[in-house]
């Protein structure tokens, strides 16, 4: 949304907020490991790069999530459509 506002500079400070708690340690993954993510973080990140048509990191976030809960159909069909 705020891409489609032109308001790119407040668009890449959130991704740059979400993509440091995703490196952080606080949860049992590895740090850098996208899977560190909950469902909002990762839905608003997947959602800014289809803006900015980067769908190799879309994939790439999907890819880490399904990793996280192999069994979640919502989530392989999220991969699947990226």
């Amino acid at each position: 949304v705020l891409l489609k506002l032109e308001r790119q500079d407040e668009a890449q400070a959130l991704a740059n907020e979400l993509e440091a708690v995703a490196l952080s340690t606080t949860r049992t993954a590895p740090p850098g490991d996208a899977s560190n993510m909950d469902e909002n973080a990762l839905t608003f990140l997947s959602q800014y790069y289809k803006d900015l048509r980067q769908y190799d990191k879309v994939v790439n976030l999907y890819e880490a999530a399904c990793k996280r809960e192999p069994n979640s159909e919502e989530l392989h069909c999220s991969l699947f459509m990226a």
